[in-house]
């Protein structure tokens, strides 16, 4: 009876251990990741601090010094991805699907703001008295005026 029970305890044990594993990988969801390049539209070079920002979430990213950005531990699902910078116009990129333990790659180019300011800005450059670029200072004086 004793060597029965044993084997009860240990058949218990295990259907333990695995109900554990199966509740753990239930709630551990997988996610997914988007990464990617921000580059000028016009001459192709990197776009340095522009904000990624996934809409509706807190999730986002900054670029670096080549333009990339990721963005970790994102739920599956379809997003709308906001790019924004001082320096270029805001891009949003609607229908980025994420999918569980997949990357997906956004790349995308931004166009340079331009800014009108609606009027003229007239500038007017004015000459010192003293010529402050001589590097001396020379008099002459007469005979006579000694």
């Amino acid at each position: 009876m004793l060597g029965s029970q044993r084997r009860l305890l240990s058949i218990f044990g295990i259907v333990a251990v695995l109900a554990l594993f199966g509740v753990g990988n239930a709630f551990g969801a997988a996610t997914g990741t988007i990464k990617g390049t921000i580059t000028d539209k016009n001459s192709g070079d990197p776009v340095v601090g522009a904000s990624v920002m996934v809409v509706g979430t807190d999730r986002g990213a900054m670029t670096d010094f080549d333009g990339k950005f990721i963005i970790l531990q994102m739920e599956p699902g379809e997003y709308t991805i906001r790019i924004t910078s001082i320096e270029y116009t805001t891009v949003e990129v609607t229908q980025v699907k994420v999918k569980a333990d997949i990357t997906t790659s956004l790349n995308q180019q931004v166009e340079p703001k331009t800014t009108d300011l609606g009027k003229v800005i007239e500038v007017k450059g004015k000459q010192d008295k003293l010529k402050i670029y001589e590097t001396a200072n020379q008099q002459t004086i007469s005979k006579e005026a000694i």
